[in-house]
């Protein structure tokens, strides 16, 4: 009787347990505090690439403010390795409103002299310059 009772009380706990972590998650889902404000950005490169520009390739703007718990961060990132210049991404939420991306960028190692301002990395993948 006794070890039946303590099976329903731990099985109980658990239970409620998911059950607050399901709200928790629901709350911070909603919550205004949570809308995304700044993309902080690390890269390879030396001054790396402007933050507008990443906002644009993952079609984020001000104007459709959004909370960083609904970001896709998969999604986001194959919206930025669709970009030529992009080899590599990384993308983390940062609470309570930032998203943090770090990115590789490809670097050219041989210039076409057919094209003006083309080059090519060691895949030959195109790079614009």
């Amino acid at each position: 009787m006794i070890l039946l009772l303590f099976t329903l009380v731990i099985a109980s706990l658990g239970v409620g347990g998911l059950y607050y972590i399901h709200q928790y998650k629901e709350r911070r889902s909603e919550d205004p505090a949570y809308t995304l404000t700044t993309i902080i950005q690390s890269s390879t490169q030396k001054g790396g690439l402007k933050t507008d520009y990443l906002a644009e390739l993952m079609q984020l703007s001000v104007d459709d403010p959004i909370n960083i718990f609904h970001l896709d961060l998969e999604e986001l990132s194959q919206a930025l390795l669709k970009s030529p210049v992009i080899r590599t991404v990384e993308l983390k939420r940062a609470p309570p409103n930032s998203l943090f991306v770090y990115y590789e960028v490809r670097t050219p190692k041989a210039y076409l002299a057919d094209f003006q301002n083309t080059g090519l990395d060691e895949k030959g993948v195109l790079i614009p310059l």
